[in-house]
């Protein structure tokens, strides 16, 4: 009797380990947030969490570091370190499909097409191959993609990835759908060498044929400068921008700190300061101090052409949620959430506005 009762309890563990049970999970959320502590600890947790009528847990998870999640028809699709999970808001139901590997670390999570397109942070394999290893899964299969992988961006028909398969040398690889089978291309490269390489604030941004970023230039003092990929002739170029953009003053990196506006790039610096940035001169246009706490981490969702929220901590580690217009650069604080939501040692590493 004793060890009937002992794995029932054991299977109670496993079916609440991964998702909120006893709870309706359907509901009218405004926001989105991933949470998850780091690779190095021993115990794995992540969180994705609602933001709206009623804020609640929807998922726990093993945690992601570095995890990111993705909208797309009504769903929500995201990752732990063993499983996919997909999330139908409508009606709160979560499907949890196991993946064919292990991983510690996302990169990013995109739509193609219509379909997702999931990129993992391997680390090296367990073989005598000395090439670092990232995993790009697609359709429940993954192909590997060696080298460290330094930005990525994408569109609606193509993902982009900076890459360094080879010592002091940068490569950019497109990834794109046809006939639902996936293409990778190798776009070309450019050199960087250790010690005048060229350092990518956030992710890239995807514009008339272009890559865009803020990138910071080792080999003359970490200046900063618009760095601009042309993907129809492979030529790149770096031209100088503000000086009060310093390196010191990158936000959290992985994540989405800048996005283009009117021929602009609109760059958040952890100064607290958003710069406008003529995509043409590299020159600033105008500038925006704010009262926001961009010291630590910080992540920006687009609502639509002329809005965009941007989710901060405070010293406090509450989270509060802000929507910027940019038709006349007015800053207004829409929600400040309290960290009962997450665990204190998980961090967060995804930001949407619902679509």
């Amino acid at each position: 009797m004793k060890i009937r009762h002992l794995f029932y309890f054991i299977g109670l563990l496993l079916l609440s380990g991964c998702s909120t049970s006893g709870k309706n999970l359907s509901g009218d959320y405004d926001y989105y947030l991933y949470f998850s502590n780091t690779m190095d600890k021993f115990v794995t947790s992540g969180r994705f969490v609602g933001i709206g009528k009623k804020d609640q847990v929807i998922l726990k998870t093993e945690g992601l570091e570095l995890g990111t999640f993705v909208q797309h028809d009504q769903k929500v699709f995201l990752s732990d370190r063993t499983h996919d999970f997909v999330y139908t808001p409508h009606s709160g139901k979560i499907e949890k499909e196991k993946r064919q590997t292990k991983e510690h670390t996302g990169i990013d999570s995109v739509i193609l097409d219509g379909k997702l397109i999931t990129l993992f942070n391997h680390g090296y394999p367990d073989t005598d191959d000395i090439l670092y290893q990232n995993n790009l899964y697609f359709n429940n299969d993954y192909t590997i993609i060696n080298g460290h992988i330094f930005s990525t961006g994408n569109d609606e028909q193509s993902l982009y990835i900076l890459r360094d398969e080879e010592i002091g040398k940068l490569f950019v690889d497109r990834l794109y759908l046809s006939e639902d089978t996936l293409i990778s291309e190798n776009l070309g490269s450019f050199p960087n060498i250790e010690g005048s390489e060229y350092l990518i604030g956030y992710r890239l941004n995807v514009h008339e044929n272009h890559l865009y970023g803020v990138a910071f230039d080792f080999a003359n003092n970490r200046r900063a400068g618009l760095f601009s990929y042309s993907l129809k002739d492979s030529s790149y170029t770096f031209k100088e921008t503000d000086r009060e953009i310093i390196l010191e003053d990158i936000g959290f990196s992985f994540s989405k700190g800048s996005f283009i506006y009117k021929d602009q790039l609109v760059y958040f610096s952890s100064n607290g300061t958003i710069y406008f940035i003529d995509l043409e001169t590299a020159e600033t246009t105008k500038k925006l101090p704010t009262n926001m706490d961009l010291s630590g981490v910080f992540i920006v969702s687009m609502i639509d052409d002329e809005h965009v929220a941007i989710a901060t901590h405070d010293h406090d580690n509450n989270l509060i949620i802000w929507e910027l217009d940019l038709s006349n650069l007015s800053l207004t604080e829409k929600r400040r959430v309290e960290p009962s939501l997450w665990r204190k040692q998980e961090y967060l590493y995804d930001f949407q506005v619902k679509r």
